[in-house]
């Protein structure tokens, strides 16, 4: 198995650092511009399969991805959501990250108010590719997800820890995207890590 797994593109909550959990925001108009260009450059990757969350900003960027593999259907599930925080969603990182402080508890064991921890978004994350594994051996599956799902996927994969100094290595940019090769042993191996070469060009 192979997947493409792609960071959604940017938004205007992005853009101004405002938390945006399950808030069902769009991309804006960068955003738009960072998925089309994706696009062209995955245009020959022979997708068969692809999946994102169900929110607007994955979909879209999904959709502008399958523009250029128009037989592929986007499948949408709530498993690859982004972490919802609950009472801090529509307010800002700082505001986020002085909660966690004074909550006295280490970043991934902190649940807000109506929210989730990352440990809850990486349960979902990882039975979601379970799921995959169990279904598909061959095909190359295009994954449009959010950046919580997608550094708490590839950390389980990896078996890290959630300290702040691993984390920043699984940090993706708007349309930044990994390329994992899944053996028959449920072995990983990166094709590509990371990568936001097509936005340089």
């Amino acid at each position: 198995m192979r997947l493409i797994v792609v960071q959604h593109g940017e938004t205007e909550w992005n853009k101004l650092e405002l938390l945006q959990g399950h808030t069902d925001i769009p991309l804006n108009e960068n955003g738009q511009r960072q998925a089309a260009i994706l696009g062209q450059h995955l245009q020959s990757e022979p997708i068969s399969i692809a999946f994102s969350s169900d929110l607007q900003r994955a979909v879209q960027t999904a959709s502008a991805i399958l523009k250029y593999h128009p037989s592929v259907n986007l499948e949408k599930t709530v498993l690859l959501r982004e972490r919802t925080y609950g009472i801090y969603e529509g307010r800002y990182n700082d505001e986020w990250r002085k909660a966690v402080e004074n909550s006295g508890l280490l970043s991934h064991l902190f649940r807000p108010e109506h929210g989730e921890t990352i440990l809850d978004v990486q349960k979902r994350a990882l039975s979601f590719y379970d799921s995959l594994f169990q279904r598909f051996s061959s095909e190359t599956i295009l994954v449009v997800v959010h950046g919580g799902v997608l550094r708490s996927l590839l950390l389980g994969l990896d078996g890290g820890s959630f300290d702040l100094e691993t984390q920043k290595r699984y940090i993706h940019q708007n349309t930044a995207y990994t390329i994992i090769n899944i053996d028959d042993s449920q072995k990983h191996r990166y094709e590509v890590f990371n990568s936001t070469d097509h936005l340089q060009k």
